[in-house]
């Protein structure tokens, strides 16, 4: 992502800071099914035998419309049906948010969409079982409160009464044990695969978290239940298309689409593994694993149909925000040119949907920088920044420079580099400084990065290689002076003998923001 469309993302992202802008504002959340986001999802899996055949079949339940002749009779009666739950749901949770207190109130698409992948293609319950199915997303309590009464003599008189105070119920996990007590009906991990499952953000090797929140969770504790919609999309893994056209259909007119990516080494615990851990089902048993121990893959490339995805999404002209979440590179091209903005989230973790909703929404001011290189192609690989000499020289059909280099990472602030000072201190010793100036009007970490080039050595070395780093923090206008102490381990080589030796002559010492962004340079002789 250049820094022109890091700014322009800055100043759509700052704006929604502002709490009278984002109650204005409406976002759509995207998410792929690693399940990467912990929620309950508006779409929600369709058998997969039949998917082509019902890429419509999900907007015709939510949203309604005329059931086209194409769609199988049996899929035109099963529409039907959910239609008729849909709007007998919808009036009982009209009635629960009636009672609800302190501002509380039941999200009538969370209850259908729960609803839609536990029954659709089943037997409907009847109004009753409706009803029971609804009140599994909320508790009840008993309360007192003063009415006036009328007495025998028809009198107005106060008197009390106890009544039913319904409280909502955000543990899914809580909310399907509930569904299977009332109804009978279990939820397998195959239904709440896109709606309550961690694993993804995690990584692999992982203790079962007792709690957790998403991409999601975070945005929506920040901008409101109410400013975020949520549509599965597609799977890490296989070619299920079937919901692409809701989520499109979900990002079209909103402010901005965030589009959570990437892969996957989730371990969700229904999964048996060998003592060496690697997973004892077969591979297309995981559920979207595509990462791990046991689990190698052929391709960098984004699996399924995430691609496709992506790009639907980005027709639509609303603003994209690509989310990556991964335990290893990538192949990012496309995504790169089609993301306004593009955040690599690792696995970030049980917390992780805080930092990252965060992040997107300005609060917090991102620092991080790739530890690795992230290539343009598969063809690139090897590509690391301090390959061996010579120099990587580019291919036919592509640059050899790589798509994001190693120590790479944008701010929301900006910084100037100045006063580059380098001399030798001692016996193999280099003192090295420089000053670092925040230029925006934002508080930033700045990463400061020292490169070594040994000019002219006795067995080959990297044309650049990292001696030091520094993570400062400035604020709007003021300036720091950075230093840098580099001894044998930074300046040491094996020589052709085996031995660890540092070699007198020429070294430039270069500092700048990632291996390929340096902004200063200096050539310091160590006698």
């Amino acid at each position: 992502m250049s820094v022109g469309v890091a700014a322009a993302i800055k100043a759509a992202i700052l704006a929604l800071t502002d709490e009278s802008t984002r109650k204005k504002i409406g976002w759509v959340l995207v998410a792929i099914l690693s399940p990467i986001i912990v929620i309950v999802a508006l779409i929600c899996s369709i058998f997969s035998a039949t998917s082509q055949q019902n890429v419509s079949t999900v907007e015709l339940c939510f949203h309604g419309g005329t059931i086209s002749s194409e769609v199988a009779p049996e899929y035109r009666q099963y529409v039907l049906e959910m239609r008729e739950s849909f709007s007998t749901l919808d009036s009982m949770v009209e009635e629960i948010n009636s009672l609800l207190e302190d501002g509380e109130s039941l999200d009538a698409n969370r209850v259908k969409a729960i609803f839609y992948v536990l029954y659709f293609g089943a037997q409907q319950p009847d109004e009753v079982g409706l009803q029971s199915f609804v009140d599994c997303f909320v508790t009840y309590t008993e309360g007192i409160r003063t009415v006036i009464d009328t007495d025998q003599e028809g009198n107005e008189v106060e008197a009390e009464e106890t009544y039913q105070i319904p409280h909502l119920v955000d543990d899914l996990s809580q909310i399907y044990e509930r569904i299977g007590e009332a109804t009978g009906v279990t939820a397998t991990p195959s239904h709440q695969a896109n709606a309550d499952n961690i694993y993804n953000q995690l990584g692999d090797y992982t203790a079962q978290q007792t709690a957790a929140n998403t991409v999601r969770d975070g945005l929506e504790k920040l901008l409101g239940r109410d400013r975020v919609v949520y549509s599965r999309g597609c799977t890490v893994r296989g070619g299920d298309r079937s919901e692409i056209a809701a989520a499109v259909s979900a990002a079209r007119g909103t402010d901005a689409a965030v589009v959570v990516i990437g892969g996957s080494s989730a371990r969700d615990f229904d999964t048996e593994f060998l003592q060496t851990g690697a997973a004892k089902a077969a591979h297309d048993e995981v559920r979207d694993m595509e990462c791990g121990e046991g689990f190698d893959r052929a391709t960098l490339a984004l699996l399924g149909e995430q691609e496709e995805l992506l790009r639907r999404i980005k027709a639509t002209g609303t603003p994209l925000i690509v989310v990556c979440i991964a335990g290893r590179p990538l192949d990012l091209r496309r995504a790169s040119e089609q993301a306004d903005a593009l955040l690599m989230a690792w696995y970030p973790g049980a917390r992780g949907g805080d930092a990252v909703a965060e992040t997107i929404l300005g609060r917090n001011n991102p620092a991080g920088r790739l530890p690795i290189t992230i290539p343009r192609a598969e063809g690139q690989i090897p590509v690391y920044y301090n390959k061996k000499r010579p120099a990587n020289h580019d291919y036919t059909d592509l640059t050899a420079a790589p798509l994001y280099p190693f120590g790479y990472g944008l701010s929301y602030s900006t910084f100037e580099y100045g006063s580059l000072e380098a001399r030798q201190s001692g016996d193999n010793v280099l003192e090295v400084s420089c000053r670092i100036r925040n230029t925006s009007d934002r508080e930033g970490d700045e990463v400061v990065q020292l490169y070594i080039s040994d000019m002219v050595a006795s067995t080959v070395r990297p044309p650049r290689q990292l001696g030091g780093f520094r993570r400062i923090r400035l604020a709007p206008g003021e300036q720091r002076q950075v230093s840098f102490t580099l001894g044998d381990e930074a300046l040491a080589l094996i020589d052709p003998q085996g031995r660890r030796v540092v070699e007198k002559g020429d070294f430039v010492i270069a500092v700048g923001s990632s291996s390929q962004d340096i902004r200063l340079q200096t050539t310091v002789t160590l006698e």
